[in-house]
Formats: structure tokens, sequence, C-alpha cells
């Protein structure tokens, strides 16, 4: 999993909160349509995974990374099982897939979400297949075509998540670096001297971050201007309107 911005613990917590939360809207979906009874087992075993993986978060971080990839393809799993056994794509529960999907996204990154969509698409066409065959009893889960577009359209959801969530950890990258930036030239600053020594570090600084050929800095002295010109050959001083 990707992510430079936020510790990867903070993020699995987040993670947790949505799987606990997912598990409840499940069964208060189900509990409105009058399908508890068929789907209490599978919540109850799923929050109770969710509540070993979090005592393994908390006791033994070492496991954490390769627990949690496991963990989001049960996910799946959970989710796609819990569509099938309410009716497939004409499922309640289907927006909650789209809604995990962006969620996973957001938090942990754009690929893993691309990922997360992909074992979607695949568990659905699963579901209808298990309908065929008669393992989901009576139950129906809508016809191929109907698969083929949901599935179609949460890949298209997940690509735009995407797109928008690798746009913005690209302008958090940018805006990081900037910020260390300034906080090492505010520490060197500290350190100097003289307005000889502020005038060749704000000229280095400023060459170094713009990529400009030449940077020069004047200050005035009385009735003159001194300074100094940074290029890639070195630090030169500036004495004189020739220098310049």
């Amino acid at each position: 999993m990707e992510g430079e911005h936020v510790p990867l613990s903070n993020r699995l917590a987040v993670v947790q909160v949505l799987r606990v939360f997912l598990g409840v809207a499940v069964f208060a979906i189900a509990f409105i349509d009058g399908d508890e009874l068929d789907l209490a087992p599978l919540v109850a075993v799923y929050l109770a995974l969710t509540g070993v993986v979090e005592m393994l978060r908390r006791r033994a971080p070492a496991v954490t990374t390769s627990t949690s990839s496991w963990m989001l393809l049960l996910d799946g799993v959970f989710l796609a099982v819990a569509v099938a056994l309410t009716g497939g794509t004409d499922s309640r529960l289907l927006p909650l897939v789209f809604f995990h999907v962006t969620a996973v996204t957001l938090v942990v990154s754009y690929r893993t979400g691309l990922k997360l969509a992909l074992w979607y698409a695949l568990l659905l066409f699963l579901g209808h297949a298990a309908a065929d065959v008669d393992l989901l009893g009576s139950r129906t889960t809508g016809t191929y075509g109907d698969a083929v577009l949901t599935s179609i359209g949460l890949l298209l959801f997940a690509i735009g998540a995407a797109v928008c969530s690798s746009v913005n950890e690209r302008a958090l990258r940018r805006s990081r670096t900037e910020m260390h930036a300034l906080v090492e030239l505010g520490l060197e600053l500290e350190r100097a001297r003289t307005s000889h020594d502020v005038a060749r570090l704000l000229a280095r600084h400023v060459r170094a971050r713009l990529r400009f050929v030449r940077v020069m800095v004047l200050v005035r002295q009385a009735d003159r201007w001194e300074g100094v010109a940074v290029t890639a050959g070195g630090t030169a001083p500036v004495t004189s309107p020739a220098d310049i």
C-alpha cells in the first residue's frame, strides 16, 4: 500500500472503522428488508475477523501490513456474498460496494482501490454463476447483462476516484517538499552571521528550487549595492555594476 502523508497505522485504523461501518450498514439494511436472518451469521463472522485484525494491529504491528492486505480481499468477499444473497445487481447493498472502493482509494491508495474494484467485478460474476447452478437456492442475482453493466460502472467509478486521488497525492507531495525546503532555509538563515551570508543562502536556495541558471541577490549598503551571484560554477561576490 502506498501513501506518504499519513502514517500507516493511522490509515489502517480508519480502514478498521470502515469495516465496522460496513458490517453495521449491511445488517441494518438487511433488517429493513427483512433479510436479517440470512445475513446475521455472515455479519457476525465478518465483525469477529475485524476484531481479530484489530487485536493484531495493536499487539503485533509487524504483521499489520500482511494481514491488512488479505483482509481487504475478505472485505470484498463479505460484501459480494451479502449482495448475492440479497438480489445481486438489484440488491440495496450494492451502493456499499461503490462506497468501499472509493474509501479504500482515498484512505489506502489509488492502486489498491483499482485492484479492489477488479476483485469486486470478478466476485459479482462469481455470484451470478453461483445463482445459475442453484448454490443460492431460489435467490436471483439479475442477468449477465446487469452484472456486466454493474462491473463496468464500478470500474469506471474506481478509475475516476483513482485519478482524483492521484492528482491530490501529487499536490500534497509537492506541498510537503516545498514546506521542507522552507524549513531548511529557515534553519540555515538562523546560522547566518552577516548580510553577505544571508544573500548567499537566499541565492543558492532560489537557484536550487527554481532551477535558474544564475541567481543574484543584492543588498543596499549606504549609497551602493553589494551582493552575491550563484551559478553552476559556484558563488561570486557582486561589488560593482560590472559584476552584474
